[in-house]
């Protein structure tokens, strides 16, 4: 058999097959076959469980395959009958032990060749020098003196005893250019500018800039900001342009953002695409955790977390995580609770430690699948609709802002609080999972015009206003959370 493992590529391909629309669609089945199309959906089945990101590994049945070289396709369906771009991978099955003359033995590989960029035809490449044999391993000095400085590509392959040659192998490199005159014909222009982006194209020079010193070759490390990223799949695009304003090609390359994610309604600017911080800022946050205020509450907690400051200016409120175990999100009742937490909200809706940094992780094993609450102390509380990856290290990922499909009860559980942006729904000041009259006559009401951390805040501006009740009780009356009990 062969394992084939992880195909970070072919989720890269899809990726970027499906950019320009937003929102990915769900993989819903994958296939494989080697050598010859049988035809979409004909080909061998790999269990997948659907979900618009798909990591998986699986075994191919390579046992019906004669020795020698084949090459293994890979493409997966989405939940709109769309089949994605071909992951191709070559790879070769040791004939093992064979009697001489038989159909099965290998032809012998008796001349090997390679060349740079162009074809010169079979043949009239430069040698290799090989010892005639059926499987040949060897290495060479490939002469890159004749090729210009710059980037090139280097072709080998080989031909056997019958006068079959093999598949192409093929390897991309970069020769540094010889020192040039600056001003002759043969010196490079001059970089003027640099500048990188995140997965859309915001247009030539509208990126990041990265300040650089004109030069005609630069090697830059630099740091990007990732804090606007949301938690999940992303693309980085790096580009420079010229003395003579002519921009390069693009380099391209993906990156994972890890974390929990989650937005409050209340406390969203549409505008800044991140949550105020107007509690922090007034020096109002509590240092003790809040949940252990009201018994009545559906979030109470009795822990005794605290911390000696608040560590981050970012932190926008305390929240509340349960891990539940069990099997499928409509058993995830109150009886499934294996651990709870409470941890600090950033405003670009990352949850963190206590220490303002660090991913959030679990110290309980979990037994079957892992989903995820979310409590605030005046939003109605958010569950994962999928289990949370457990695999890898004890750091969790998963971001509940995307889509309403991410949360247990879809719409129900949250609002759209901008494009495509969700958000937990604002309004529940008692706290018990149902907004409603009492959240304004008993809380609301009650706290008119006071200044600091009061549960009828709910635009965590640190005031109890007519906004308050307005924007966020009247639009929500009559929601309730959607979290199984």
């Amino acid at each position: 058999m062969l394992k084939i493992i992880k195909y970070h590529l072919f989720i890269f391909l899809l990726l970027l097959f499906n950019l320009a629309y937003g929102q990915l669609p769900d993989l819903v089945a994958m296939e494989y076959f080697f050598d010859t199309d049988p035809g979409f959906g004909n080909a061998i089945a790999v269990p997948v469980v659907a979900d618009s990101l798909v990591e998986t590994s699986f075994n191919a049945d390579v046992s019906g395959l004669a020795g020698g070289y084949h090459i293994l396709f890979v493409r997966a369906k989405d939940e709109l009958g769309n089949w994605s771009f071909v992951f191709t991978d070559k790879f070769f099955i040791n004939p093992g032990s064979v009697a001489v003359g038989t159909p099965e033995v290998l032809p012998e590989i008796t001349q090997m060749e390679y060349f740079f960029d162009t074809d010169p035809g079979f043949g009239n490449a430069i040698a290799v020098s090989v010892v005639a044999d059926s499987l040949v391993e060897t290495s060479f000095n490939a002469d890159v003196s004749g090729l210009a400085g710059g980037y090139h590509i280097l072709f080998v392959r080989a031909k056997d005893e019958l006068g079959s040659w093999g598949i192409v192998f093929t390897k991309k490199l970069f020769k540094d250019p010889e020192p040039v005159i600056p001003g002759t014909p043969e010196a490079l222009p001059q970089i003027t500018k640099m500048e990188y982006f995140f997965d859309l194209d915001p247009g030539f020079g509208n990126g990041t800039d990265l300040l650089v010193a004109p030069d005609s070759l630069i090697i830059e490390n630099f740091i990007a900001d990732l804090f606007t990223l949301d938690v999940g799949e992303h693309l980085i695009f790096l580009r420079v342009k010229d003395e003579n304003n002519k921009w390069s090609l693009s380099t391209v390359d993906r990156l994972y953002i890890k974390g929990l994610q989650v937005f409050l309604e209340g406390a969203y600017d549409t505008i800044t695409g991140l949550m105020v911080t107007g509690l922090n800022d007034n020096g109002l946050l509590p240092l003790m955790q809040p949940f252990n205020v009201d018994t009545s509450a559906v979030w109470f907690y009795d822990g005794n977390e605290s911390v000696d400051s608040i560590p981050n200016a970012n932190i926008v409120d305390w929240v509340l995580l349960q891990a539940r175990d069990t099997i499928g999100a409509d058993n995830a009742t109150l009886e499934t609770i294996k651990e709870t937490q409470v941890a600090f909200l950033l405003n670009n809706g990352k949850i963190v430690s206590l220490d303002g940094e660090s991913l959030i992780s679990f110290n309980e094993p979990i037994e079957n699948e892992l989903y995820l609450v979310v409590f605030h102390r005046n939003h109605l509380g958010v569950m994962s609709s999928l289990p949370i990856d457990q695999s890898g290290d004890s750091a969790y990922s998963y971001n509940f802002t995307n889509r309403p499909t991410r949360v247990y009860g879809g719409s129900a559980a949250q609002k759209e609080i901008s494009n495509d942006i969700w958000g937990m729904l604002g309004g529940d000041g008692d706290g018990n999972g149902i907004i409603n009259i009492n959240d304004k006559t008993n809380v609301w009401s009650s706290q008119t015009g006071e200044h600091g951390y009061f549960s009828g805040d709910f635009n965590l501006d640190a005031e109890v206003t007519n906004k308050d009740k307005n924007d966020i009780i009247i639009p929500n009356n009559n929601l309730h959370s959607q979290i199984p009990e």
